[in-house]
């Protein structure tokens, strides 16, 4: 339901309830024995909020204009009800204790004094004033006016304002009308009242307050009734408490009014306080009882889990001790049968403990003949080891992995390796535990391996000299051309090789080959090609060619290299490129065989390819070699490369490559042989940003000066 249709049926409430009180009016007097739209008011006011204040006031002026001509006096009336409630309502709430109003003793009794003294009495005195002020009142009347309107108001306050509060905080929860005891009181509560107040009292006791004779009836009502039930029932009995007094019925019928409606009133309001208190102290005492019997099968609880943890922790406890005492005694064995060393010392060298491992990697029988050295001091080769060591573990707390040179007791020398700890003994003290390995054995096998390294090292630094002697001499002369060359191996020695042959016949071969693979093998194949390659020159002096000047064409050559050095022989393979320069007639003829294409670097005109290869020496395709011839003229240069110029790879892995050495070689045309080739390892360089060449890089340069030319 929403604000507006609540409050709007609150309003309708209200009225319909200030009917019903002046309904009960007597006609002779205009006194009502009870008000209940004034509990009503304050109790819509405590449970809905102020929103439906204005609706109440409404409500009550509206009552006003049905009950006689309208009066100023009748809005102040009204605003003194709503007022008073709010008043009512607002110390109610600062002061009520936390919690329901049913369960707390002290909160029934504030909200009885509220409704009662506060909203009643502020409501009946404000009102009464304005109908003094207005002239409908006598002055000499005010105060029996102002105390028959206190006691209807009050007497409203105390019938319905509990009935509403109770019922709106518990609802129907838990509720159990049709209990036999329930039925039984209820049963006699509204027949005790019907005889009370349905009956003409008898002469001897109309003077005798018999109606207090209900007290004992309504007492056990408020200890053994749902407080929901006994609201109820007293509002019940009080419908037939005023509708018998109303007819001149009961212990108070025969008073006449208004005498029997205020004994009436004052009677129903200690009645119905009295149970309602009693009914809150009586529920209050059930939740003190329950919550205390709760804390106790808590409190049991408690403690049996507590019992159960006690056993369960010993039991534990027991077990870890156990447990304590087995890895205790395999410590010991670990620590007695370990291979490595372990030990803990002072800081200034002093063994505190050891095991055998240790005193024996010292060359001690025992920890014990150990112990009885004064200190660590003697062991060190070198003492300035020590303090270094002391120096790292003070400034981490640790070390690991650390090598130490030791000797023994005897003087041997001892390598260890260990790890290491600094912490506190027992005694507060720091200390030193760690472990340690001998690696001795390890230590003078490294030593004997660097040794033989260097000695490797030496080897092929003079193996990359005698590999440089192969290359051709500087200064050297050749008829009717001039060469320049340059090499960077990979490594101290590489698979590349070139050089020329003077020819018995007057002709010079120029050759370049490149070995698979690098280093030694590599070189040692290069050599041995080489090598071959003069014999098949004829430079031999025995050789028949030599004699008779029969030179091998270059294509023969290729031949005989193919049968020479099969792969099955070496496990190698070697790119060649074989020339033979006539400079009188300027006809050169060259086989190529897996090489790179030789350059031809002709004056105003672009790098030529000179084409012809054929497959790698070694791989058994003799029959794949072939021959070609051009012709030079002076000033011709031809240049002769490996892979590992063209291969050679930038940071990103991008290869050098055949377009880029052609842009190079196309703006060197006037440079010299030595500056062209200075201008492409510069560029070179410059694309690998100063990488290591990962294979050899060897350049050739040979310029044809003509028939009459000489080396220059």
């Amino acid at each position: 339901m929403n604000g507006f249709l609540r409050n709007l049926l609150i309003g309708t409430v209200y009225f319909g309830l200030g009917q019903l009180g002046l309904a009960l009016a007597a006609a002779s007097t205009n006194i009502a024995p009870i008000w209940p739209a004034s509990g009503f008011a304050f109790a819509a006011i405590l449970l809905w909020n102020l929103s439906c204040l204005p609706y109440i006031v409404l409500a009550d002026l509206a009552l006003s204009v049905t009950t006689g001509p309208f009066a100023a006096s009748d809005v102040l009336t009204a605003l003194a009800n709503a007022l008073s409630a709010v008043a009512g309502v607002v110390l109610l709430q600062r002061f009520k204790s936390p919690g329901s109003i049913h369960e707390r003793s002290w909160n029934m009794v504030l909200l009885l004094l509220c409704g009662t003294v506060v909203t009643a009495g502020l409501a009946s005195s404000m009102s009464v004033l304005g109908l003094v002020r207005g002239g409908q009142v006598a002055q000499a009347e005010a105060l029996p006016v102002w105390w028959t309107w206190f006691l209807s108001d009050a007497a409203g306050v105390v019938l319905l304002t509990p009935l509403l509060v109770v019922w709106q905080e518990k609802g129907l929860a838990g509720l159990r009308p049709w209990r036999p005891e329930s039925l039984l009181l209820l049963t006699g509560l509204l027949l005790a009242g019907w005889v009370m107040f349905g009956q003409r009292q008898l002469e001897i006791v109309e003077h005798y307050p018999v109606a207090f004779v209900l007290a004992p009836m309504l007492v056990w009502a408020g200890f053994r009734l749902d407080l929901r039930i006994l609201t109820l029932a007293i509002l019940a009995f009080s419908v037939q408490a005023v509708a018998g007094t109303t007819m001149s019925l009961g212990p108070f019928g025969h008073l006449g009014l208004p005498e029997s409606y205020l004994l009436l009133q004052v009677f129903l309001m200690v009645m119905a306080s009295m149970v309602f208190i009693l009914s809150s102290v009586n529920a209050q005492s059930h939740l003190a009882e329950l919550s205390l019997r709760q804390s106790q099968a808590a409190l049991r609880y408690a403690n049996e889990r507590l019992e159960q943890r006690v056993l369960e922790r010993t039991k534990e406890l027991r077990q870890a001790l156990k447990e304590l005492r087995r890895a205790e005694r395999s410590y010991r064995a670990l620590y007695e049968n370990a291979i490595q060393g372990m030990f803990r010392s002072s800081l200034d060298g002093r063994i505190k403990t050891a095991n055998p491992a240790f005193a024996h990697m010292l060359g001690y029988a025992s920890p014990e003949d150990l112990l009885r050295e004064s200190g660590m001091e003697s062991v060190y080769v070198f003492p300035e080891d020590r303090r270094e060591w002391l120096a790292g573990i003070r400034q981490q707390g640790f070390l690991r992995n650390y090598e130490l040179r030791l000797r023994r007791k005897d003087g041997t020398p001892l390598w260890v390796l260990g790890n290491v700890l600094l912490t506190q003994g027992d005694d507060g003290e720091e200390v030193l535990e760690g472990i340690e390995i001998d690696v001795t054995e390890k230590a003078l096998a490294e030593q004997e391996l660097e040794r033989e390294r260097q000695r490797l090292e030496e080897d092929l630094r003079a193996a990359g000299e005698i590999q440089k002697r192969l290359l051709p001499r500087d200064g050297a002369e050749l008829p009717g051309a001039a060469m320049a060359w340059t090499f960077v191996p990979s490594g101290q020695v590489g698979g590349d090789a070139f050089n020329f042959i003077p020819l018995a016949d007057g002709r010079t071969a120029f050759y370049m080959l490149d070995v698979s693979g690098h280093g030694v093998p590599s070189a040692l194949v290069a050599f041995s090609a080489c090598q071959a390659l003069q014999d098949a020159g004829g430079m031999q002096g025995g050789s028949t060619a030599g004699r008779l000047g029969i030179m091998p064409r270059p294509v023969e050559v290729m031949r005989r290299l193919e049968a020479e050095f099969p792969f099955s022989r070496f496990g190698q393979f070697f790119t060649l490129c074989y020339m033979v320069l006539d400079a009188r007639q300027g006809l050169l003829t060259w086989s190529c065989a897996g090489h790179p294409p030789p350059l031809l670097l002709r004056p105003g005109q672009t790098p030529a390819l000179l084409d012809g290869s054929g497959p790698a020496v070694g791989l058994g395709h003799a029959e794949g070699f072939r021959e070609d011839q051009v012709a030079l003229e002076p000033g011709d240069r031809l240049l002769l490369y490996t892979d590992g110029v063209t291969e050679y790879r930038a940071a990103d892995g991008e290869l050098f490559g055949e377009e880029r050495l052609l842009a190079v070689l196309a703006g060197a045309a006037d440079l010299t042989r030595e500056q062209v080739l200075a201008l492409v390892t510069e560029r070179l360089g410059e694309f690998g940003q100063g990488r290591r060449p990962g294979d050899d890089v060897s350049m050739l340069l040979v310029e044809y000066l003509g028939p009459e030319g000489a080396g220059r």
